[in-house]
């Protein structure tokens, strides 16, 4: 689902206060909506990225939650590793004040984001780029397009949402799979638990950070295989 101030939701009250609370609760309305909707389904938690630190708290929340504890079936977590991730603040100020603020049109954005590797996929980047952008007037004169959500102004809570999501992942009590763009993401923490063989990791190839719409068909196959080895695949009839 989209987060406050990203792609379609609509929410104005505090849309830019992307606290790890906020995140937390608005995930928390979403999970009882479905599991109000659909009485009798379980559900995977999957997230990318930032989505992901927000899915495994998720995740360790509900699962000391008598009631939901049994609604949610495996978590499923893309490119996130604490460690690289709190290394990687350094540069990310840097990464986002380069990206340009306007585009003249959608096709512009979209063509910014395969030339700057950003994604790696025009057909996924022709589905995502347009949810991303809006429509402004940059002046008197002139009308374009620029980024639905002002990433700087998110970082008072760039290190909330990372610190503490290892911990959090590696707690859960459920089947779980943790797929990565490159080996290097891994640290002590994550390699001691996939020695212990508390979960997998795969490690995706020839991709990017964004690697489900660089490459849909490796990121899907991944996720086919966990389901089968973990049971939750079921058979269509």
């Amino acid at each position: 689902f989209d987060y406050r101030s990203h792609g379609d939701n609509r929410q104005l009250q505090d849309a830019a206060i992307l606290s790890l609370e906020n995140l937390l609760v608005d995930t928390l309305r979403v999970f009882t909506h479905c599991t109000t909707k659909y009485k009798h389904a379980q559900f995977i938690v999957l997230g990318h990225s930032m989505g992901g630190c927000i899915a495994s708290r998720f995740g360790l929340i509900v699962q000391n939650k008598t009631a939901l504890k049994k609604r949610i079936a495996g978590l499923l977590v893309l490119d996130m590793v604490e460690t690289s991730a709190l290394e990687s603040l350094q540069f990310m100020e840097t990464q986002v004040s380069i990206r340009p603020r306007h585009f003249a049109t959608i096709d512009h954005a979209i063509e910014w984001s395969i030339y700057s590797k950003y994604i790696r996929n025009i057909n996924s980047a022709k589905i995502s780029i347009p949810s991303q952008i809006r429509q402004e007037q940059f002046d008197a004169d002139n009308n374009g397009w620029g980024w639905r959500m002002d990433l700087k102004k998110s970082i008072e809570y760039w290190r909330e949402w990372f610190i503490g999501h290892n911990q959090a992942f590696i707690a859960i009590q459920l089947p779980k799979l943790l797929i990565l763009s490159s080996g290097n993401r891994l640290d002590k923490d994550i390699c001691g638990a996939v020695c212990q063989r508390k979960f997998r990791v795969d490690i995706m190839r020839d991709v990017g950070h964004i690697f489900h719409e660089d490459d849909p068909v490796q990121t899907a196959d991944c996720l086919r295989k966990f389901l089968r080895e973990t049971n939750l695949l079921v058979a269509q009839t």
